[in-house]
């Protein structure tokens, strides 16, 4: 009876799996397109290492039995068309290895199911040879009849990573580029974690961790598959072509909750990479630009490809000191023009990007810089400089009050207190000339009030006593 219950929830599980799908696919829906039929390619590894165990049987066992079990399934939904393609499973295992073995084993037939000659095919498989991922991808190309109405899918599963020297991650993209396949999906039969980032980016990839785990990851894949599309956001420059990356974006649901987060990036070809999103959810896309930026409501079609383009055209403001800087480093408060809202805190000698547009600026010295209506261009850098601190220890001989004054020319105006009590302090100051007017505690003649002025270089590392 123990042996049982994993077979008994399997069983389960495929039953209320099909009863999903099928009121998914039979169910008229307004938004029901011609895209949502599927043409699903398996492409099923069958090399040598498949013979490996996997709790108490191989994997190549373990594949036969769920892929079976899923087959038959999808042979009980309308508008999905079943092939097999294999690889690995014609030559055996050698030093010169057959980089080339691989097969349609069952081509797509319109007219009827092939559900029947799948099972038939991959219960006599048995494995031989070696792993030539991206080669197999690559002659999927011609597995797909040239027919508009579907949408072709690749699910490959595998144990392991490509032997053969091939790319296929690049392979994946160019099937993608060229409109022959949407995005793939692979299914990983417990590959080792430093091996998935070779199999994540061929596609959506689901790692099966156990036996147990196996089948539903196939009915997840396929479950994605029926509801998920593409969409890629083009964040657009200053020209209007979409350079903008490498910053946070975040996908909200009508209910204002977070459903996706990624930070933008780039393909190896210069364009925004290919998302895959749930087309059943209008979304608003925030981009987390300073200041962040948010689209209108996203309407995305079942099935197909949307382009989401948002203005986000940024320039580059670069904080430097100059002079002889020493080991305190200011910060800046930057702020929308006539805005005193904060947007960021930047330390000096770093670079941020901002929004195209006018900003206030804050820089938190003794005394205080104010820099107002900073124009930031588009893909350029604007650059602020100040002069470097200097270091002024204050010895205070007793407590009382230590008011610290900034001249210029004959006027002063006052910048700072130091504390009250007696000791040392450290201030940092621009360069430039001072005035310390001072009074030691319990001392209630206002005459005796002292002045101490002092000079300010950059870099300067000075102690000043002060006596009453």
């Amino acid at each position: 009876m123990a042996k049982a219950k994993p077979y008994f929830a399997f069983s389960k599980l495929t039953q209320w799996f099909t009863m999903f799908l099928l009121c998914c696919f039979v169910l008229p829906s307004k938004t029901q397109t011609s895209k949502d039929k599927i043409r699903l390619l398996l492409i099923l590894d069958c090399s040598y290492s498949m013979y490996s165990n996997w709790g108490q049987e191989t994997r190549m066992d373990i594949a036969k039995k769920k892929i079976i079990e899923f087959v038959d399934s999808l042979a009980k939904l309308p508008d999905i068309q079943l092939g097999l393609r294999c690889y690995g499973h014609t030559t055996l295992y050698r030093p010169d290895r057959n980089c080339e073995d691989t097969k349609l084993e069952v081509p797509f037939d319109a007219a009827k199911s092939n559900a029947a000659l799948i099972k038939k095919r991959i219960q006599n498989l048995e494995p031989m040879g070696t792993t030539p991922i991206a080669y197999s991808i690559g002659q999927s190309a011609s597995d797909f009849p040239p027919l508009d109405s579907f949408n072709n899918r690749i699910l490959l599963i595998t144990d392991g990573i490509e032997e053969c020297q091939g790319n296929p991650c690049q392979v994946s993209l160019e099937l993608q580029q060229k409109k022959i396949i949407a995005k793939p999906y692979v299914i990983g039969m417990n590959v080792a974690l430093q091996d998935q980032h070779q199999l994540d980016c061929i596609g959506r990839f689901f790692n099966a961790e156990s036996p147990e785990l196996f089948l539903k990851a196939l009915y997840t894949a396929f479950s994605d598959m029926q509801y998920a599309t593409t969409a890629q956001v083009y964040l657009l420059d200053d020209f209007q072509k979409p350079t903008e990356t490498d910053v946070l974006m975040s996908f909200y649901d009508p209910e204002g909750i977070e459903r996706y987060q990624w930070i933008h990036t780039l393909s190896n070809l210069g364009l925004p990479d290919t998302l895959i999103l749930n087309p059943r959810i209008p979304y608003t896309l925030k981009v987390h630009t300073l200041p962040p930026v948010e689209s209108k409501p996203i309407i995305l079609k079942p099935g197909g490809h949307t382009i989401i383009p948002l203005a986000v055209p940024q320039g580059t403001l670069q904080l430097d000191l100059s002079g002889k800087p020493i080991w305190f480093t200011p910060s800046v408060i930057v702020y929308p023009h006539k805005k005193k809202q904060l947007l960021n805190v930047q330390p000096f000698g770093t670079q941020v990007k901002y929004l195209k547009g006018y900003y206030d600026l804050e820089i938190l010295t003794l005394p205080r810089l104010y820099k107002n209506n900073v124009f930031i261009e588009g893909q350029s850098v604007r650059h602020i400089e100040i002069p470097a601190s200097g270091a002024i220890r204050f010895i205070k001989a007793n407590p009382g009050t230590y008011a610290l004054f900034v001249l210029n020319g004959t006027q002063s105006r006052w910048i700072h207190y130091l504390s009250n009590t007696e000791g040392e302090e450290l201030v940092f100051l621009l360069p430039g000339n001072y005035r310390m007017v001072y009074q030691a505690l319990n001392i209630n003649q206002i005459e005796r009030s002292k002045t101490l002025d002092f000079t300010v270089t950059s870099g300067m590392n000075k102690t000043l006593p002060i006596n009453q």
